[in-house]
């Protein structure tokens, strides 16, 4: 179980999400199954079902919880992810499933 903040880069689109979570390995899981089931009006799920699943994920960075919000916010920057890629937000303070999916 590794705390901290993860990106997952779509293989065919090469766009990024950023994430944080107490338990990323789960978290990945989560956000998965989430992509193939949710409406076409997420980019990250539209894209899959046009591209196929072809996913990377990492650990971008171990930090503590009370790190997350500025840690996400930094790395959804550096990849430009909410303008470029599949963040609906900046990153940090939007994390109301922490109890549910970690």
């Amino acid at each position: 179980m590794t705390c901290g903040i993860y990106g997952m880069k779509h293989k065919s689109t090469l766009k990024w999400y950023v994430g944080a979570s107490k338990n990323i390995e789960r978290r990945i899981k989560v956000h998965v199954h989430d992509f193939l089931t949710w409406p076409d009006g997420c980019k990250f799920s539209r894209d899959i079902k046009i591209y196929g699943l072809e996913i990377e994920s990492y650990i971008l960075e171990e930090c503590r919880p009370e790190e997350f919000h500025q840690k996400e916010k930094e790395w959804v920057r550096a990849f430009n992810s909410k303008n470029d890629g599949y963040n609906q937000q900046d990153g940090g303070g939007h994390h109301r499933d922490w109890g549910r999916h970690g």
